[in-house]
C-alpha cells in the first residue's frame, strides 16, 4: 500500500509539471522547476526503501546530501534552491516487453 501511495504522488507531481509547461510559460518557469526538483527529491526519499541505488543516483544528480535517518522529516521542505544540478542521465531504462 505504501508503494502504491508513493506512485500516486509521483503521478501527481508529473501531472503538475506537464500541465504547467515550464518550457513554454516563462511566467511560472522558475516556480515550477523549483517545486518539481524538490518533488523529485521528496519522491526519491520515499522510494529509497524500495529502489535505493536508483534514488542515490538521483540524489547525486541533485547535489543533495541524503541521510536515511530522519529523512522523512525533510519531505515538503524546499532544500534544493540555487544549487547546480548535474547533467541529467538516464536512470530507468525502458523495459522491452516481448510478446
Amino acid at each position: 500500500k505504501v508503494l502504491q501511495k508513493v506512485l500516486e504522488l509521483s503521478s501527481l507531481a508529473n501531472k503538475y509539471f506537464q500541465e504547467n509547461e515550464p518550457w513554454k510559460n516563462e511566467n511560472v518557469r522558475d516556480e515550477v522547476i523549483l517545486t518539481s526538483v524538490n518533488l523529485v527529491k521528496d519522491l526519491s526519499i520515499l522510494f529509497w526503501p524500495f529502489i535505493s541505488s536508483s534514488c542515490e543516483k538521483i540524489f547525486n544528480l541533485l547535489n543533495y546530501e541524503f541521510e536515511p535517518k530522519g529523512s522523512i522529516k525533510r519531505i515538503g521542505k524546499i532544500e534544493i534552491k540555487n544549487k547546480e544540478i548535474k547533467k541529467p542521465e538516464i536512470i530507468f531504462k525502458p523495459l522491452e516487453i516481448q510478446v
